[in-house]
């Protein structure tokens, strides 16, 4: 019933140790991907649904090892929370994430990099 707050986009991550941003989008815009972005330790190449298999083929073919490839859902617009509200909306997802009958769990919430759950 939220889907239209969501995009579906190919997600591809790239150890940040390993590789320059710049390095990475010269080749992944050429490739076609639509945006590149460092978020802490990783760098996120990310592609329309239709280009995903040939942007990753064609970063596999000039040596880049990948972390993570996949298509989901990205949010259009995220909304932060503070620390208890973050606790327990994590805790949700988590929840829901574990039920049976749940497929796959999206969700918009800015999660912190230095955020530690209990």
């Amino acid at each position: 019933c939220v889907s239209y707050m969501f995009a579906r986009k190919g997600i591809i991550a790239y150890d940040a140790s390993e590789h320059s941003e710049d390095e990475i989008m010269e080749m992944a815009i050429d490739a076609g991907a639509e945006d590149v972005e460092a978020s802490g330790d990783s760098i996120e190449v990310r592609t329309e649904p239709d280009e995903f298999e040939a942007v990753l083929e064609a970063l596999q073919a000039k040596g880049l090892t990948e972390t993570m490839a996949e298509i989901s859902r990205v949010p259009d617009a995220t909304i932060a929370l503070d620390d208890e509200g973050t606790r327990k909306a994590v805790r949700l997802i988590e929840l829901l994430d574990d039920h049976d009958d749940v497929q796959e769990v999206a969700t918009n919430l800015d999660i912190p990099d230095d955020f530690e759950a209990e």
